[in-house]
């Protein structure tokens, strides 16, 4: 009898704690929806030889902490309806270059809170085209948390839309 009432708090308990943890989750979503573009552009990227290699923005850490960058486990990134393939997306923080497809392999670099990094588009289909003044931009984002949150799967999705500037 007592195991059981130990027991039925327990549950109640955890199942209040998910509940407040789901609000905390959704108000963060919110703000990611604020906070995660610290500008509206998307620019040329060029490498060394000066040719357009690309095209990057700036990006925000949407967490309330710092996480390593291997929290990153997912990015569909959509550019006016057409879906860039992750093959063709690679994550520059303070100066390094990572293929997003292996950014969940790399721990040792931290993503610190509102840290700005730029997310690069290398599809040479992108890069040829005619691109317009301003895009729409739909991004999908799986950040693993490294704590128990009671999201499900521990995975905090953001799927944001944000018109961008093409400069």
């Amino acid at each position: 009898m007592v195991d059981n009432t130990i027991r039925d708090l327990r549950r109640k308990h955890n199942e209040e704690r998910d509940k407040e943890m789901a609000s905390l989750y959704s108000l963060m979503l919110g703000l990611a929806e604020r906070d995660c573009f610290p500008n509206n552009q998307l620019r040329k990227y060029c490498d060394p030889n000066n040719t357009v290699a690309g095209y990057v923005f700036d990006f925000a850490n949407p967490w309330y902490v710092a996480e390593p960058i291997s929290t990153v486990q997912d990015i569909k990134l959509i550019v006016d309806g057409t879906m860039i393939g992750l093959e063709h997306l690679a994550i520059i923080i303070r100066g390094q270059k990572i293929p997003v497809k292996v950014a969940k392999t790399i721990y040792e670099i931290w993503w610190g809170v509102g840290e700005v990094l730029q997310i690069l588009i290398e599809d040479q289909k992108f890069i040829n085209q005619n691109i317009l003044k301003k895009v729409n931009l739909e991004i999908h984002l799986d950040l693993r948390t490294t704590m128990y949150y009671g999201i499900p799967n521990n995975l905090a999705q953001y799927v944001l839309n944000h018109e961008m500037e093409v400069l």
